[in-house]
């Protein structure tokens, strides 16, 4: 199937979940984030749910999903797309899915996801997910949190629990999984997800899925929805274009 049908097909997906999108609790906010972390400089961008670059948003209003795509000053490009309540469901999901090629210097990305405003399960305890997966031609790492005070980007109050640390994962193919069981936060409560990208080359590239949810105790780790699996493909609308381009100018240099 070729990327231009794949494309297709997600934007039809998109399409059916807008249409089909359940009530999204007023106080809940998904966000992204990207912070060159070889510039000591801080975020190079915050976007948010409804934002005007949301590439997929109808401003103002959130939809569940924040979708970018940003070249960044030193020239990294970045794709990323955050997708969680309604469009997943009305249970704690929150799905990240980023490709990230670096400019013509190596360099560190940390990129972040966010959501706010979770309902716990009413069980004594919760079941922590996280799922992480993809292809890097340098390192990656990954690291998933919830945070009672239900604060974005919670990973360092002292309410925010660290329930995943996955990697520092080399090979050109990666992928993890865990379940991590916990007393069942108050409401709301905020997850996050952070990833850690290293390329010690220029023009290396990196594109994973880091997927975390919170769901009453089963003794097994979960298998994706289908409809997670389709939402977490919407990220090729952005993604796709970018990787082309990469891979002619990797061709004509190396012609």
């Amino acid at each position: 199937m070729s990327l231009r049908h794949i494309q297709k097909i997600c934007g039809t997906v998109l399409s059916v979940c807008l249409v089909l999108g359940m009530a999204r609790p007023s106080d809940a906010l998904i966000m992204i984030a990207v912070d060159d972390l070889s510039n000591g400089v801080g975020d190079e961008f915050v976007i948010s749910d409804g934002d005007l670059a949301d590439l997929f948003g109808t401003p103002p209003t959130p939809d569940g999903m924040v979708t970018t795509a940003q070249t960044l000053a030193t020239g990294q490009t970045v794709s990323i797309s955050a997708t969680s309540i309604p469009l997943m469901g009305t249970l704690p999901k929150l799905d990240l899915v980023s490709l990230a090629i670096h400019g013509p210097t190596p360099g560190t990305l940390r990129i972040r996801a966010t959501n706010t405003g979770f309902t716990p399960p009413a069980t004594p305890t919760t079941d922590f997910f996280a799922a992480i997966g993809g292809t890097t031609e340098g390192s990656v790492s990954g690291m998933a949190f919830y945070d009672t005070d239900d604060t974005a980007f919670g990973t360092s109050g002292p309410n925010s629990v660290m329930t995943h640390n996955f990697g520092s994962f080399t090979d050109p193919s990666f992928d993890a999984s865990a379940t991590f069981t916990d007393t069942t936060p108050g409401a709301p409560f905020s997850m996050t997800l952070l990833v850690d990208i290293i390329h010690d080359d220029a023009n290396d590239v990196t594109g994973f899925s880091f997927l975390m949810s919170a769901t009453e105790p089963t003794g097994e780790n979960p298998v994706p929805e289908p409809a997670t699996i389709a939402l977490g493909m919407i990220g090729l609308l952005v993604l796709g274009p970018f990787l082309a381009r990469h891979r002619r100018r990797r061709r004509l240099r190396s012609g």
